[in-house]
C-alpha cells in the first residue's frame, strides 16, 4: 500500500506572520540594542576624553595657591580608571558592533526575500511533481528558507555573544588571579 501525498500543505504560521512575529521582532531587538551599547560606548568614550582633557589644565594651576589641586587631579584620574573599567566590563563597543551587524543581516535578508531575490527568487524554487498546488509549495518552501536563514542569523549572533562573554569571565578570572 502507498501513501499518497497530501493535496493540502499547510504551514503552522503565514509567511507574513513569521516575518512579523520572529524575523522583524528580531531585528527591531537587536536594532534596539544595538543602539543601547553604542549610547553607552559614546557616554562613557566622551565622559573618559573629557576627564582626561582636565588632568593638563588642573596641572597649571598653582599647586601653592589651591592646596586642593593634586586631589582634585587624583580623582579625576581614578573616575577615568573606573569609566575604563566599566566599559571593559560593559563590552559596549563589541556588542554594539555585533548588535548592528545581526540587526542588519536581519534587514538584508527581508529584503531578499520581499525582492524575490538571490535563493529566493521563482527559478530557484523546485517544486516537487507530485504536489498538486504550486502556489502552496512555493509559499513553504520560500517560508522554510526565510526561517533557515534568520535562524541562522540568529544563532550566529548568540555564538558570538557567548563567545565574548567568556572571553570577557577568562579575561577578569586572569586578572584577578595575577599577582600585583
Amino acid at each position: 500500500m502507498t501513501t499518497q501525498p497530501s493535496s493540502k500543505m499547510t504551514n503552522p504560521v503565514t509567511i507574513d506572520q513569521y516575518i512579523e512575529l520572529r524575523l522583524d521582532a528580531q531585528q527591531a531587538y537587536h536594532s534596539k540594542k544595538a543602539g543601547e551599547f553604542q549610547d553607552k560606548y559614546t557616554l562613557l568614550s566622551r565622559t573618559q576624553i573629557i576627564l582626561a582633557a582636565l588632568i593638563p589644565v588642573i596641572a597649571i594651576i598653582d599647586p601653592t595657591k589651591h592646596t586642593y589641586i593634586q586631589l582634585v587631579t587624583g580623582i579625576v584620574g581614578a573616575i577615568i580608571a573606573i569609566v575604563g573599567g566599566f566599559m571593559s566590563l560593559g563590552n559596549y563597543q563589541q556588542n554594539w558592533i555585533a548588535f548592528r551587524t545581526t540587526s542588519e543581516a536581519l534587514k538584508a535578508e527581508r529584503v531578499r526575500f520581499v525582492t524575490r531575490c538571490g535563493e529566493y527568487s521563482n527559478s530557484a524554487i523546485v517544486i516537487a511533481s507530485d504536489v498538486i498546488n504550486k502556489d502552496e509549495a512555493e509559499e513553504h518552501i520560500l517560508l522554510c528558507r526565510l526561517q533557515n536563514n534568520v535562524e541562522k542569523i540568529i544563532a550566529n549572533q548568540n555564538d558570538q555573544w557567548q563567545q565574548r562573554r567568556e572571553q570577557t569571565i577568562a579575561r577578569d578570572k586572569k586578572n584577578t588571579s595575577e599577582p600585583t
